[in-house]
Order: structure tokens, then sequence, then C-alpha cells
């Protein structure tokens, strides 16, 4: 398969909540084609250096999964760019969805990295509720995962 994970879903991988076992299954199967935006990088430093503020991992624990992030991002996944058509298509996605929906900058960057892709049979992770609804009203196949 060929599946682009949002940040939502991608932290579940290196910290365990709910969830936490259907990403692993989806992301440790060799068969799966793994995407992500370039803005993710900076999207999972961000999750984790809060969860470490708010006492839920610790400083090892944060260390240990930027560490093995940064493995897999290298090594194992594709790296969707970021370049001009897909600040484009946020920002359409802002205009239409931004106003009812509340589709928040990062998110619109991470469906827009997803809708800019040309690949086949491709699929969007992702563990938010309200950016699976605004991917969903906007044509896109969704695994949710929670």
């Amino acid at each position: 398969m060929n599946l682009f994970f949002d940040t939502s879903a991608l932290v579940k991988y290196f910290h365990a909540e709910s969830g936490s076992e259907d990403v692993i299954k989806l992301l440790d199967n060799y068969d799966n084609d793994i995407w992500v935006s370039e803005i993710t990088a900076v999207e999972f430093s961000s999750t984790l250096n809060r969860r470490f503020r708010m006492g839920e991992i610790s400083a090892r624990a944060l260390n240990l999964a930027i560490k093995a992030f940064e493995i897999k991002l290298t090594k194992e996944w594709i790296l969707a760019d970021i370049d001009s058509q897909v600040f484009a298509t946020a920002k359409e996605l802002i205009h239409i969805y931004g106003k009812a929906q509340s589709l928040r900058t990062l998110d619109a960057i991470q469906l827009a990295s997803f809708k800019c892709l040309q690949e086949d049979e491709l699929e969007f992770v992702l563990s938010d509720v309200a950016l699976s609804k605004i991917a969903k009203d906007s044509g896109v196949r969704v695994k949710l995962i929670n």
C-alpha cells in the first residue's frame, strides 16, 4: 500500500498510546511505501517536546524518539517536498475549510502535501478527527487511527 502519514499518527509509533498497535503494523509492514511531508520533521519534534514539557515523556524518551524518527525519515520513508504548489494548495484549502472547520496552517500543509502527490492509491493516515473530516470532504482516502 501507499500510505501518507500525518504527524498525528506517526507520533503513535514512537510513543505508546491509543492506536499505537495499528500504526506499528502499518509502518513495520515492508510491503507499504510510507510517505511523509517535509514539514513532518518540524511538527514531530514540536509535538514530542511539548509532551516532554507536559511531563508525559522523559528527556531520555524524547531523545530516543527523535533519533529513531530521524533514522526512519532518512532511511525508510519517502519524503514529499514542500514547494510552491503545496503552499498554493494549502492556501486554497484554508480558504475553503478555514472558516467553518478551523483548518490550521500545519494541517493545511500536511493535507496539501498529500494532495499534490501523484501516487496511485495513496491513503492519508492520521489520528486527527477534525483533519480527517476535512480530508474526506476534499475527496481524500483516509485511514483514521484512534
